[in-house]
């Protein structure tokens, strides 16, 4: 018996245990000696061509996450739960607002969706966390109970292929509607609408 517990216990030893992943970085980085200047270095972190170019500059260089912190994420969805108890901790926007860098959300794929329950009187929820957004290239959008601007709709949806609206009002700069004849026209990818 002794002999087949010590072998358990040697092949025990014999394994490693690997930390999870971190999402974010903590801790300080250090300056880099680039083979560029400065400026063209802070102008490629600030200005990523791509999603994929992005997330192979952060896990290069932690130095790119810093000066610009973006999270990517493949899809993004709003419930209710986000208007009814700011005080809550929520996945998404809302909980990038209590973190101290600004981070923003890179929306790469899938779907983005607002959904705040039909009872509730707050109709502005995209507009609330759109400048948590750094860039959407959502292949579908759901929107219900809306009421979103011209210019937020085309940020929205420069690459969507396909809109679901469910009581959804687009309006103008000076407050009036946008017909549905001039939302399609903006948007150059869309095959569907609902």
């Amino acid at each position: 018996m002794s002999s087949s517990s010590d072998s358990q216990n040697a092949d025990n030893s014999s394994m490693v245990v690997i930390p999870p992943k971190r999402i974010c970085f903590d801790g300080k980085f250090f300056h880099q000696d680039w083979s560029l200047p400065d400026s063209i270095i802070y102008y490629i972190a600030q200005n990523p061509s791509s999603a994929e170019f992005y997330l192979n500059l952060i896990e290069t260089c932690k130095y790119f996450f810093a000066k610009h912190p973006i999270l990517l994420c493949p899809g993004l969805g709003f419930d209710g739960k986000m208007y009814e108890d700011k005080s809550e901790a929520l996945e998404g926007p809302t909980a990038c607002n209590d973190l101290e860098s600004p981070v923003k959300l890179w929306i790469v794929g899938g779907d983005f969706g607002v959904f705040p329950p039909k009872t509730s009187n707050l109709t502005n929820g995209v507009s609330s966390f759109i400048e948590n957004i750094y860039r959407c290239e959502a292949e579908s959008v759901y929107f219900v109970n809306q009421i979103i601007s011209h210019d937020e709709l085309l940020f929205l949806t420069s690459s969507v292929h396909s809109i679901h609206f469910d009581q959804v009002t687009v309006k103008n700069k000076d407050g009036s509607i946008l017909p549905l004849e001039k939302i399609v026209e903006a948007i150059p990818k869309l095959k569907e609408i609902y």
